[in-house]
């Protein structure tokens, strides 16, 4: 979870630079930028994987009901800690990959309402990161839903569909 940052003045952002992988036995790290600027050294938060109810990979895709609610939920600890990370930044979108629909409704229908907007919340009771997105204005088929954490330093994704 080290990377290696390097500050970009025209965008005002940290662009992630690192060469992987890592080399924690020697303690290097490693990464190439086309300017002089900035530099940092970061350490990410750990993500545990989409939570259930969307299946990640082993796993059989998640196919939920269209117009219904999915809940979309994640978890990230601090490597050093090994505590939940309470104050990260995150935002989902999600993208359509493909119409076809590999199976019938494999989870269950929630009645929750959808959220606006695009930023998860932060659940300190389960210590996770949740959005109720809603699939009304979607169609049928497979998404990759992606959650982008911390600014767009890291973007984590996983395919659902939609039937």
């Amino acid at each position: 979870n080290l990377r290696l940052l390097h500050w970009i003045t025209a965008n005002q952002t940290w662009e992630d630079v690192t060469l992987l992988p890592v080399d924690t036995v020697n303690n290097v790290i490693c990464g190439v930028t086309n300017s002089f600027s900035v530099f940092a050294l970061a350490v990410y938060p750990q993500f545990q994987g989409f939570l259930a109810p969307i299946n990640m990979p082993p796993a059989e895709m998640s196919v939920f009901k269209l117009k219904s609610t999915i809940p979309v939920k994640f978890r990230l600890i601090d490597p050093a800690s090994g505590l939940p990370v309470p104050d990260a930044q995150a935002t989902i979108w999600a993208v359509k990959v493909s119409n076809g629909v590999p199976d019938d409704v494999n989870e269950p229908l929630m009645s929750t309402q959808p959220d606006g907007g695009t930023a998860f919340r932060y659940d300190p009771t389960s210590g996770q990161y949740v959005f109720n997105l809603g699939t009304r204005n979607l169609s049928r088929g497979v998404y990759r839903i992606h959650a982008d954490i911390l600014g767009g330093l890291t973007d984590r994704w996983v395919d659902i569909a939609i039937k």
